[in-house]
């Protein structure tokens, strides 16, 4: 598909900033999944992009959000994703009352 780009960020957020931001993110493109986080963070974002051109346009998007700290992890090679559940005899035990 041409999006070479998977990166996962933390953020921690201006308390008078994040219903903004959230809403932002929410609503953004490029963006596959958000989380509400906790320990030193506000917030995980999955996000996609095709180029990391369009990932820096998506980082100036954000400089008007009060962001405090930042915290970038690229996504180099999914190993597993999305396990669980997905095979519904492996995990036919989690559904058995003992």
């Amino acid at each position: 598909l041409g999006f070479d780009i998977k990166v996962n960020v933390l953020y921690r957020i201006s308390r008078d900033s994040r219903e903004e931001f959230k809403n932002f993110v929410m609503m953004h493109e490029n963006v596959n999944s958000i989380f509400k986080i906790n320990n030193g963070f506000d917030f995980l974002v999955e996000a996609i992009f095709r180029d990391l051109n369009d990932y820096h346009k998506f980082n100036e998007q954000l400089e008007k959000f009060n962001i405090q700290v930042k915290q970038e992890m690229f996504i180099l090679e999914d190993l597993k994703r999305e396990g669980f559940l997905s095979d519904m005899n492996k995990t036919e035990s989690l559904f058995v009352e003992e």
